[in-house]
């Protein structure tokens, strides 16, 4: 029997191709003029400066070390929740129309923020003692962060968003510019638990910056913090990011932050008690340590979320797909997230079952314009030292239903030396598939398992398989499944229950599941039921042509560094 799944080669992945995600990259034209700013918002934006010009020395108990810059006063700029927000905020005709040429330029991004002591303390003493989604804006006058604006009236907030006043913060950057003061950033508060930028705030900075609001065409960075408060100040954090332009891709990524030369150190704590129930089976020491890349990720989108709740710590998204209409029916998607990219939209997801988690998002498909080399480098430094490292920490999941891009992420897995899982669901949701591998432990790699298919392609087969007709629970259960085997990958040789799962499906590393009792492709698998068929590697000495991918020896880690290019499938 360890042939009987030659037979089916056309799997198809239940996910949709949808248009592309379109960025927002362009403001409409701005309403409000500075020089037409009332008196009582200036009177407001100035007593706002004076204020709160508090000259406590900074809590030195979080600090380690670094160099220094002169210190200024404070002022500056509106936060993230709100896009129309950055409407209001004045720029001239040309300046809106026309995209900053430093944003196509290869500029230098900093790789720490650099603050006065006395910002740092209005922020902490006016943000950091007031509810959730308050805010202000920031500037630098030089190479530092010396100006801060507290807004005490913004023009709306709740516990969940934040609106900035852009009459007053116009005002204050008039005054900004009288004194060659540059606004560089927007600073807000988020609830307890949630430390990091959410997707309106990206889109926030991303306007301002395609329209070069930050007002410094050598600079295409903006810095959008992160503040998390208490009413007295004592548990007050700051988590720092930015928000760059490199080459014309748009990133947003944690930074270092230095007070008068020394370093910021908050208090990052994982919220284990969201996970007390689930500790023993998936220690978050572990697990916090473990990757998982997914090579596609529409239909994916519930075991991704799951993943997070299962305490994994770093994700990987791969799909250049956007949300479409068409997504509504066949995967976990809402009305709300139209147009988006898929990847942003799980993203937030994800970071809202654990904000500690990180998430790289590549908008991209994986196809042959990507080169090992790069798919290293968009995978983010962490995942790039695991890979070289330790690649037994990285999962890479193939959910895409393109075969060409399956067949890839599994030669990636093989020249990493990284376990492998490649999914597919069969027309009209029929069934499913999944075939797993680690290197070490299962002797027939993802080639070996579907053999019939590459022979398909290789003689110009291809796959004309969509998921109409086929109903998201047939996508649900496989998204369960490939959780299971996910966590015997990820946990194996582990001192937990997941732990010597693999060693038991070794050789019986591919899994069919029944989802149609009608069907004639799953003889003797009950409806609603699924089987595990061993599998040899393809050699002579078993009866099969040598695979090209692991050559058959029967141990994947000899595959290890020996593919130069993977991008070579029928080469």
């Amino acid at each position: 029997m360890s042939r009987f799944v030659r037979k089916f080669f056309v799997p198809t992945v239940c996910y949709v191709d949808g248009p592309p995600f379109t960025p927002i990259n362009a403001m409409t034209k701005v309403e409000n003029s500075v020089a037409n700013a009332s008196e009582n918002v200036r009177d407001q934006a100035q007593r706002s400066e004076s204020e709160f010009a508090v000259t406590e020395s900074v809590d030195h108990t979080k600090v380690t070390t670094a160099p220094s810059a002169e210190t200024s006063p404070p002022q500056s700029d509106p936060p993230q929740e709100d896009h129309d927000a950055a409407k209001s905020i004045n720029v001239s005709k040309s300046e809106q129309e026309v995209k900053p040429e430093c944003l196509t330029e290869t500029a230098a991004i900093p790789d720490r923020i650099e603050m006065t002591s006395e910002v740092f303390n209005q922020i902490k003493h006016t943000i950091g003692k007031k509810p959730a989604e308050t805010g202000g804006i920031l500037g630098m006058s030089g190479e530092k962060i010396d100006h801060f604006f507290y807004d005490r009236l913004p023009d709306g907030a709740t516990s969940v968003t934040y609106t900035p006043n852009c009459d007053a913060i116009n005002a204050v950057l008039k005054r900004w510019t009288r004194k060659d003061a540059v606004y560089m950033g927007a600073i807000h508060s988020h609830p307890k638990g949630y430390n990091r930028p959410s997707y309106a705030d990206e889109q926030y900075a991303r306007r301002l910056l395609d329209n070069n609001l930050n007002f410094d065409k050598a600079k295409p960075y903006f810095y959008i913090p992160i503040v998390q408060p208490s009413a007295d100040a004592t548990g007050f954090e700051l988590f720092s990011y930015i928000a760059y332009y490199k080459n014309d891709r748009f990133s947003v990524e944690p930074i270092d932050l230095y007070i008068d030369g020394q370093k910021y150190e908050p208090n990052i704590s994982v919220p284990l008690e969201n996970f007390s129930r689930i500790r023993l089976l998936f220690p978050a020491e572990i697990m916090s340590q473990k990757t998982v890349i997914s090579i596609g990720a529409g239909g994916a989108r519930s075991y991704l979320e799951n993943l997070a709740r299962s305490g994994v710590g770093n994700i990987v998204l791969i799909d250049g797909d956007g949300v479409s209409e068409t997504n509504i029916g066949t995967q976990a998607v809402f009305y709300s997230e139209l147009g988006r990219s898929k990847v942003e939209a799980i993203r937030e997801r994800v970071l809202d079952i654990n904000p500690e988690a990180n998430v790289t998002c590549v908008a991209q498909f994986l196809t042959d314009d990507m080169s090992d080399d790069d798919f290293l480098n968009l995978v983010g430094e962490s995942c790039k030292k695991s890979l070289k490292v330790s690649p037994q920490d990285v999962l890479i999941v193939g959910t895409t239903d393109n075969f060409f891009a399956n067949a890839r992420a599994n030669r990636l897995a093989l020249k990493y030396g990284s376990p492998f899982l490649g999914v597919g669901i069969y027309q009209n949701g029929a069934g499913g598939e999944i075939a797993f591998t680690y290197p070490g432990i299962t002797p027939a790699c993802y080639r070996c398992c579907t053999a019939g298919r590459y022979r398909h392609y290789a003689n110009g087969g291809h796959n004309d398989a969509t998921s109409e007709g086929a109903p998201i629970f047939s996508t649900e259960v496989v998204n369960g499944m490939k959780g299971f085997i996910s966590l015997m990958l990820l946990l194996h040789n582990t001192d937990t229950r997941f732990g010597a799962y693999l060693k038991e499906y070794a050789t019986r590393n591919f899994l069919q599941m029944n989802f149609d009792p009608f069907s004639e492709l799953f003889p003797g698998i009950p409806i609603g039921q699924g089987k595990y068929f061993e599998q040899k590697p393809d050699h002579p000495t078993n009866g099969y042509e040598e695979c090209p991918d692991c050559h058959g020896t029967g141990n994947l880690e000899d595959v290890k560094g020996s593919i130069d290019d993977t991008r070579k499938i029928f080469n």
